[in-house]
């Protein structure tokens, strides 16, 4: 009667958490700190590669792409 998943059917990817505004509905609202030097640049092109074949492979349903501005990633 019930089936046993072999991999999540929705998955949330976090391309980055730069951001250059301060939206209040943002889930990262609290990160107020605006200094993005010390802030994540955001996945690498082999992270990427890497995840892709694992969400091609295990056959996952939906993604959605999350983060903050992927525009101000300039090194993917």
């Amino acid at each position: 009667m019930f089936r046993t998943l072999s991999a999540p059917v929705n998955i949330q990817l976090e391309l980055t958490s730069r951001c250059n505004h301060n939206c209040v509905h943002c889930y990262n609202y609290w990160r107020q700190d605006l200094d993005h030097e010390r802030d994540s640049y955001g996945l690498d092109v082999d992270l990427l590669t890497t995840v892709e074949r694992e969400v091609l492979s295990n056959g996952i349903f939906h993604i959605t792409l999350t983060g903050g501005e992927p525009l101000l990633v300039i090194n993917v």
